[in-house]
């Protein structure tokens, strides 16, 4: 607690929970082949995920620039093919959404096995 004064024996468990945390090499010491193909599969996805934010503002723009057209036939085609634009984008995010996490889950798993086994 806080009024407690740290004693020796407290401060050299510190010192070991510190020494006893896994950098990041050394976490991945375990991984193999197929481990490192899986993580890079999950950033490319990843960065697929964060790129379809900007590109769902760009496509809601242009939705929302259609309605400023005069001939009412017009805007009707464009906000239709924007709506499929917004659509095909909602499909990819759930796709690259699901398979990044597949993946990542998929690592943890094996590699939390590879580090109990030796």
């Amino acid at each position: 607690t806080l009024t407690e004064e740290a004693t020796p024996s407290s401060l050299k468990g510190d010192a070991q929970r510190r020494k006893s945390k896994a950098g990041l090499c050394r976490l991945y010491g375990y991984a193999s082949v197929p481990d490192y193909l899986l993580l890079f599969v999950g950033v490319v996805n990843v960065l697929i995920s964060g790129g379809n934010q900007p590109a769902q503002l760009i496509v809601f723009g242009r939705i929302l620039d259609s309605f400023n057209l005069s001939d009412k036939e017009e805007v009707k085609a464009k906000v239709w093919t924007m709506a499929l634009y917004f659509g095909c984008l909602g499909l990819v995010m759930f796709i690259s959404n699901s398979l990044q996490g597949s993946c990542f889950s998929t690592v943890a798993a094996r590699q939390v096995k590879a580090m109990r086994v030796k």
